[in-house]
């Protein structure tokens, strides 16, 4: 009967103590969970002033979990990079499991973020770009264990530094991010055309900016800019120019500058011209100078061919007068245009034309403004046409097609008297360099009398 009893009393006893045993249990593994939760998400912030706290006292500095989690020297663009990255960022805590015997905790946890090595990531110019891209981009999963030591009153993670290496392992692998300065990159700026000691009568400055080669291959590499002064007046400042086969051209001229900066001749005006050269963030890579004069310049003079009317009939009249204007024109798609059905020959129309116009095709990079001047004289000659006025002046940019572009040379009257019509076409607006010109006939007899017969 005693035994019984003894038996009876052990076996209360024990139920008594397992929920108790449950409980310390589920406290444990609740306590893991907070201290994990806790540690992620400073892990997460990555301030080492927060960190700090979950390391043995002596094992790591704050400037050591700082160079982990953004390695130091960075520059701005390796900044933006690991803080687009670091934006992607999200984790999720799983349920501890627990060694009660050993009292360990170990706890999973899954780290999301962008994956680096996409290529659509790739060749991307800047960070802004970047950003774009990594929104849409598919994520990793980095998957970290983390150890949780229960045991005593100061219950802690075993292993901190192995997560803060695991999350961040991001930092310190090989991006192809251009590291330091622009400048240390930069082999040198020369003028794209060397002057002795000036340069004289010139439409454009002209600059090449030279880089390591190793800078093509690199990602997130800043762009330049640049500031064009005469005599030490600022003229023009740049939007960022990106670089390109490690190298940049950079342009002053009239389409980019104010016409203030031309003469009649619309030649750079006088004076010590220099150029400021600084990488995007406004640190200065090279200034480099030069002198400009000008010369007075002859206005050319203008004149046509005699030819008689049956020439006209049968030909194009038209002379390319300018090496660059012949490089780039495509003769045999060019001539007088047919606007009004008034054609009577390759350069010639009816009295009842009520415009002319010479068509002059050239290249569709071609983008510069011409100017032109349309001359009469009664007879075929043109005598005395320097020192007659023009019947009609205008200037024009070509039109661009599939495969070329068109100088439009038109001009439109109420009514044409029979005659000769000559167009001048100049290369500057003060009319002083010729490249062009062509010439028709306008006969007595309306187009409908002649292509009747």
């Amino acid at each position: 009967m005693l035994n019984i009893k003894k038996s009876v009393a052990a076996f209360l006893i024990v139920c008594l103590m397992l929920p108790l045993a449950a409980c310390n249990q589920n406290n444990d593994i609740s306590e893991a969970t907070s201290i994990s939760e806790a540690f992620c998400a400073d892990l997460r912030e990555g301030d080492s002033t927060k960190l700090i706290s979950y390391f043995d006292a002596d094992s790591i500095t704050e400037a050591e979990i700082d160079r982990i989690i953004s390695p130091v020297d960075l520059n701005q663009t390796e900044i933006k990079y690991l803080e687009a990255v670091k934006n992607t960022i999200t984790y999720t805590v799983q349920e501890p499991v627990y060694d009660k015997k050993a009292g360990i905790a170990t706890v999973y946890t899954s780290w999301s973020m962008v994956d680096c090595s996409q290529e659509n990531l790739a060749d991307d110019l800047n960070p802004d770009e970047f950003l774009q891209a990594i929104s849409e981009s598919p994520k990793k999963i980095v998957t970290v264990k983390l150890v949780v030591d229960l045991n005593g009153e100061a219950k802690k993670i075993t292993n901190p530094k192995e997560a803060l290496e695991s999350v961040y392992a991001y930092t310190s692998e090989d991006h192809k991010i251009m590291s330091g300065k622009l400048s240390d990159y930069f082999v040198g700026a020369f003028w794209a055309v060397e002057a002795e000691e000036a340069y004289k009568n010139i439409k454009e400055l002209k600059v090449n900016v030279h880089f390591n080669d190793k800078l093509s291959a690199l990602r997130f590499v800043p762009g330049v800019t640049y500031e064009v002064l005469r005599d030490d007046e600022l003229l023009y400042k740049s939007e960022v120019i990106r670089i390109e086969e490690s190298g940049a051209e950079l342009i002053f001229n009239l389409k980019n500058a104010d016409e203030t900066a031309f003469n009649e001749d619309e030649f750079l005006v006088d004076g010590a011209y220099k150029f400021i050269i600084n990488d995007e963030y406004c640190e200065e890579l090279a200034v480099i100078e030069c002198n400009v004069v000008t010369e007075e310049v002859a206005k050319e003079v203008v004149t046509f061919k005699d030819l008689k009317k049956d020439f006209y009939l049968s030909n194009l009249v038209f002379d390319i007068k300018d090496s660059d204007m012949l490089a780039n024109a495509y003769t045999d798609k060019s001539g007088w245009w047919d606007y009004d059905s008034t054609s009577v020959g390759k350069s010639a129309f009816g009295s009842d034309t009520k415009t002319i116009g010479f068509s002059l095709s050239v290249d569709k990079t071609s983008d510069t403004k011409l100017y032109y001047d349309y001359y009469y004289c009664k007879d075929s000659n043109f005598k005395d046409i320097s020192k007659t006025e023009p019947v009609f002046s205008s200037d024009c940019i070509p039109t661009v097609y599939d495969d070329q572009a068109c100088y439009d040379l038109d001009y439109t009257s109420d009514k044409f008297e029979p005659g000769f019509y000559g167009v001048v076409v100049y290369a500057d607006k003060a009319k002083k360099h010729i490249i062009f010109t062509a010439a028709c006939i306008v006969v007595k007899e309306a187009s409908s009398e002649i292509k009747s017969n």
